[in-house]
């Protein structure tokens, strides 16, 4: 039955007496909502310019060269060899290329380093190709082996060792000019793969140089990495998409050409390619971004750098055995690997319950065997003899890592000359001789940091080789 016409005119004039305050607060809302679209904008601006006006206060106007593919460096000038070289000779096999020199910057004097320690530093064709038919990676010639000697006891003195003094730096110049190499310098034509971290628009470029006066310069490839390796034929790239916050490893190879992308699920870490290329191990922070940071978390994998593919997703999925009995803990984590000349044996650091171990494994039978405690992303000599790694110790700014050399045959460990933290896994220039990075003082921001040198003895003293440089990876 129908209401009554005026009982259905109050119920219209209730329903607008009620919708009234609402209809009131409408423009209200919308222009509170204009006024906070209009401050975000303003305050987004103002950190855009901000971030520029601050970014230009340091960052220079210039960038690197570029090189196009690992055959354009330029061949060493012949010079009779030195009694470090022995017999080794120049690889005469890849064709002369037309320097693509840039302006020279001047020299500086290598930075001291000081009886104390830094914080700890923590510091992107899908077929099977013939690995015969890719560009060949320059300076494949190996120096002779010079093992170091072996000290027991050096261990135990590790704490009580003193500063030695520095010598002279090598390379200088953000713009990775070459000034002040000896022309008797036993390193002299060895060129790296690195990332470029000098203050200028090259900064994070993967970029190649040669030490020796002679190399036309740091030359920027078109690759920008957090970590860069090459080995091989093949290199890998470690990226990040900044908009996106997003990580992947792009494989390439000696001409820069991206070959293969597989995604990461975390911040990389480390890279490291077996000798002949064809492996890479990648580690990333799942969680934390350090590894003094408490309750950090890693995964390292093991990629085909041929088919594109992860032989091994996590190495936790490793079995792993001490003193020959089944070894498994839930909060296992591996970092650091390096690789054996036969691309299948490696080592790697192994952490659990707070205590970091040497663990050697096979990727084939996906077994690891713990060999030693208190050891940290391992880098294995050429004349695969020795492992160079950092130790967690108290050093005189706190926690922080002390570079060690252990003889696998011995199993004697020497501390080496380098008094600061460093945060890094360390690469052998040769069989005498440790590459690491550590950030510069004296620059505005940590993420500038230069790749210094010290002998694998224990003896000498460390000496600045690259400036504005980190992941260095000598092509071999």
């Amino acid at each position: 039955m129908a209401a009554p016409a005026g009982d259905r005119r109050n119920g219209h004039a209730a329903r607008r007496a009620r919708e009234a305050p609402a209809n009131r607060r409408t423009p209200t809302r919308v222009a509170a909502f204009a006024l906070l679209c209009a401050a975000s904008l303003g305050l987004a601006a103002g950190y855009a310019w901000w971030s520029a006006a601050r970014r230009a206060s340091f960052v220079q106007d210039v960038s690197l060269p570029p090189i196009g593919s690992l055959a354009g460096i330029d061949p060493p000038t012949a010079t009779a060899p030195s009694d470090s070289e022995g017999a080794r000779t120049a690889d005469t096999t890849q064709p002369p290329a037309t320097p693509e020199g840039g302006a020279a910057s001047p020299p500086r004097d290598a930075r001291l380093p000081e009886d104390r320690s830094g914080g700890a530093v923590s510091s992107s064709r899908e077929s099977d190709p013939d690995p015969g038919t890719e560009v060949a990676a320059a300076q494949r010639g190996r120096d002779s082996p010079a093992p170091a000697a072996a000290n027991p006891a050096a261990e135990a003195d590790a704490d009580d060792a003193q500063p030695k003094p520095a010598a002279t730096g090598k390379m200088t110049g953000a713009a990775g000019s070459t000034a002040g190499v000896d022309s008797d310098d036993p390193h002299a034509g060895r060129v790296l793969l690195l990332r470029h971290t000098g203050l200028d628009e090259s900064f994070g470029v993967a970029s190649v140089e040669r030490l020796d006066e002679a190399g036309g310069g740091r030359r920027a490839t078109p690759l920008r990495c957090d970590r860069v390796d090459f080995a091989g034929e093949r290199g890998v790239c470690l990226t990040t998409d900044r908009f996106y916050t997003t990580h992947a490893i792009m494989v390439f190879d000696g001409a820069f050409e991206p070959l293969h992308r597989l995604p990461l699920h975390g911040v990389p870490s480390r890279v490291r390619l077996a000798p002949d290329g064809r492996l890479a191990a990648v580690t990333v922070f799942v969680s934390g971004h350090s590894y003094l940071d408490e309750g950090f978390s890693t995964e390292t994998s093991i990629v085909d750098t041929y088919s594109g593919e992860r032989r091994i997703a996590n190495l936790e999925e490793l079995q792993v055995y001490r003193d020959a009995a089944p070894f498994r803990a839930v909060d296992f984590n591996f970092w650091g690997v390096t690789f054996a000349a036969d691309g299948d044996r490696f080592y790697a650091t192994l952490g659990t319950g707070g205590t970091t171990y040497l663990v050697e494994g096979r990727v084939s039978t996906r077994r690891a065997d713990v060999v030693a405690e208190g050891v940290e992303c391992p880098s294995l000599s050429p004349d695969q003899s020795r492992l160079v790694f950092k130790k967690r110790l108290p050093l005189a700014a706190g926690l922080g890592w002390r570079l060690h050399v252990m003889h696998l045959g011995s199993r004697a460990v020497t501390p080496l000359a380098e008094l600061r933290s460093v945060d890094d896994q360390a690469e052998w220039l040769d069989d005498s001789t440790v590459l690491y990075a550590i950030p510069d003082p004296s620059a505005p921001t940590p993420m500038v940091t230069d790749v210094w040198q010290v002998p694998a003895d224990g003896g000498g003293a460390p000496e600045l080789l690259l400036e504005g440089a980190s992941s260095p990876a000598v092509l071999r």
